[in-house]
């Protein structure tokens, strides 16, 4: 349809939503609201109309979700980074609370993350194996992006005074 007559349509309205995303393979969305009840954040699936309204994920407080490129998995951090299945199944922690994971991203064969821990950006495999400093602590780092063809990270980083992107490649 045409963006300038099309009207948008309200599928979701619940207490201080965010993060809405399709889950792959399907005709639904995942996104984050209030529970009440909990008193916390809860990750929730539902079809485009609204119905079918289900916890995703039986874990309070995630954020800075991101999908594998291939869909099979999930990263989020709640204390520390955890992997899932596109299914909410299969939860496996891989970073724990005290390396303080943030800002998950996935290399684009889907089998590493890389991600902030402090003002160091490290990697690691989904698998949880072969975590490695990708930079130092020298210089605060950020926003941690891997290249198309998975041999460079392009992230943000305050090294002269000024915000700027660098780029480092990976052996």
């Amino acid at each position: 349809s045409d963006l300038r007559t099309s009207q948008p349509r309200c599928l979701v309205d619940d207490y201080h939503l965010q993060g809405p995303s399709w889950l792959p393979g399907s005709n639904q969305i995942l996104y984050q609201a209030w529970d009440g009840q909990k008193q916390a954040t809860r990750t929730y699936a539902t079809d485009l109309d609204g119905s079918n309204k289900r916890v995703w994920l039986d874990q309070d407080e995630i954020y800075d979700l991101a999908w594998a490129p291939d869909g099979s998995k999930m990263a989020y951090v709640a204390e520390g980074i955890y992997v899932v299945n596109a299914d909410g199944t299969g939860k496996k922690q891989l970073v724990s609370a005290q390396d303080s994971g943030f800002g998950p991203s996935w290399s684009p064969d889907s089998r590493q993350l890389v991600f902030r821990a402090g003002n160091e950006l490290k990697a690691i495999s989904v698998d949880g194996t072969d975590l490695r400093l990708i930079t130092d602590q020298a210089f605060s780092t950020s926003s941690p992006q891997w290249s198309p063809d998975g041999n460079a990270i392009l992230f943000e980083s305050v090294r002269d005074g000024n915000l700027e992107v660098y780029c480092i490649n990976i052996d």
